[in-house]
């Protein structure tokens, strides 16, 4: 793996792995770090909303099952 700076960016170049699933986490948590950089959440909301949204998916995922 190998992390390049570029002016306003990080660039990360990484082998193609098999488990994109595990990929696509990082990335969503990279996200969730981008997003929510300079604001003050308490930690309860931030807790009600993450068992919201996973109740969602696994009632979505069900579904699908």
């Amino acid at each position: 793996m190998v992390i390049e700076r570029c002016a306003n960016e990080f660039v990360i170049r990484m082998p193609v792995i098999s488990q994109i699933e595990r990929l696509q986490e990082l990335v969503d948590y990279f996200r969730y770090i981008e997003l929510t950089s300079g604001h003050n959440i308490p930690q309860n909301d931030v807790d009600v909303l993450a068992r919201e949204i996973n109740k969602k998916w696994r009632t979505e995922y069900e579904d699908r099952s």
